[in-house]
């Protein structure tokens, strides 16, 4: 069994994809997906290593769990201001599969006093992927995009008193990034064509929680995430155009770029009415703030070749959470959730790249328990985003549109997201 886990883990840590829409993607669990993404209050299985680690010292077992979502996303964009109002393009992403591995044990094995308890997680917890139909009017903005993340997380949890744990995560993160779009120089042969491509530097974080269960119905958490910032410094800048343009694109150039991976703070608490039901409820704070510019940085300037500062300006936002779970017996439970995930850019700095929209999500599932050592968990996961509309106006007092070069870094139109996300997460106990 150990050996078909090893093979499932190899199999997932080379095949991540991460979705389209926005670079945050909390699907660590899909137990916690199916209630709502909540998990910082709910009492602990292996997830915990990210949802709340001061919760992993109270498993009773040494267990490992993987899992995947496989995510069905689409943007449509609309524009409001020529072909009367009736041009459309749509994103043709390929399907993306961010996965996440749990391994947790106590160092004297299965226990009911152990104090201390260890883990790792390695997990995609930020990310987008997007592609754009060919020639659509964004196409000198972005064609296509796909920023990956993978974070490993050695963890270690204490339980303090029979309530209390506390536990921390060491976070090393590593990621690339690939953004094409074509050049706006017209030719009589081919369209002329930009892409940058860069792995990212190893970047330093932390993850720290309090878990506390004063009783049998109660329990509450409390989980910090800490932001980092993910740098490429000489990726490779590659331009397909003509030998006549090189001296403007030249050739064998790079580029340097940042990104920053917003903290998280989250508050949740759960609470078990009776042996059938039990309640959930969370909020988190995303610094979103951090991302205030899109910088990129070419090791060799042109006329037409210039630096990237292009303003982003996001917000911080706080996201509800609610979850609900149904268990007609020991072994089988059914779960319903909700979240609201608010739009951290306003009008103005909405991009083809990760078109921000307020999003309504609507979660379900199902865990079964096969015997005392093996759990799966399936989730379904519908997300709804608000059509949001972005004028010229906004463009122009946001800062990202230029009329004096005539090109821009966003669009005026409307944007609208939706995605179908099912996942399932198996656990094995010993």
């Amino acid at each position: 069994m150990q050996k078909i886990f090893l093979s499932f883990v190899l199999f997932f840590c080379f095949s991540s994809i991460i979705w389209a829409g926005g670079y945050q993607v909390v699907l660590q669990g899909n137990r916690q997906t199916s209630l709502g993404n909540n998990g910082v209050g709910l009492r602990p299985d292996a997830s915990s290593i990210f949802w709340n680690p001061g919760g992993l010292s109270f498993m009773r077992n040494s267990s490992v769990m993987l899992g995947t979502n496989p995510i069905f996303g689409t943007v449509n964009y609309a524009a409001t201001d020529y072909f009367a109002n009736t041009y459309t393009a749509t994103t043709d992403n390929p399907v993306s599969t961010p996965f996440h591995v749990f391994a947790n044990f106590k160092p004297s094995g299965k226990c009911d006093n152990c104090k201390w308890q260890f883990g790792l997680g390695i997990y995609t917890p930020f990310g987008s992927s997007a592609k754009w139909e060919d020639g659509w009017r964004g196409q000198y903005i972005l064609q296509s995009i796909e920023l990956q993340s993978i974070f490993f997380q050695p963890t270690v949890s204490y339980k303090i008193t029979n309530s209390l744990g506390i536990g921390a995560g060491f976070v090393y993160a590593i990621g690339k990034v690939n953004l094409q779009k074509n050049i706006p120089i017209e030719t009589t042969t081919t369209q002329l064509f930009a892409e940058l491509d860069g792995k990212a530097e190893p970047a330093l974080g932390f993850n720290v929680g309090l878990y506390f269960e004063p009783n049998e119905k109660l329990s509450l958490g409390v989980n910090y995430r800490s932001g980092l910032t993910i740098e490429v410094k000489n990726g490779d800048a590659l331009f397909d155009v003509p030998s006549y343009l090189y001296d403007n694109f030249p050739q064998n150039n790079t580029f340097s770029a940042s990104l920053p991976l917003p903290a998280n703070l989250a508050l949740g608490l759960s609470y078990q009415a009776n042996m059938h039901w039990m309640f959930a409820v969370e909020a988190i704070l995303t610094k979103w703030s951090d991302y205030e510019y899109l910088d990129i940085d070419f090791t060799t300037n042109t006329a037409v070749l210039n630096d990237i500062h292009s303003p982003r300006m996001y917000e911080d936002k706080w996201i509800p959470k609610f979850g609900v779970e149904y268990k007609p017996n020991e072994d089988f439970a059914v779960r319903a959730g909700f979240y609201y995930d608010p739009a951290p850019a306003g009008p103005g700095y909405i991009t083809p790249e990760t078109p921000s929209a307020n999003r309504y999500s609507f979660t379900g599932g199902f865990g079964y328990r096969f015997s005392q050592k093996m759990n799966l968990d399936m989730s379904l996961l519908y997300i709804i985003g608000e059509k949001t509309e972005q004028t010229h106006q906004d463009l122009i007092n946001a800062g990202t549109y230029d009329a004096a070069k005539g090109t821009q870094d966003a669009l005026e139109g409307t944007y609208r997201f939706s995605a179908i996300i099912p996942g399932f997460s198996l656990s094995y106990n010993f």
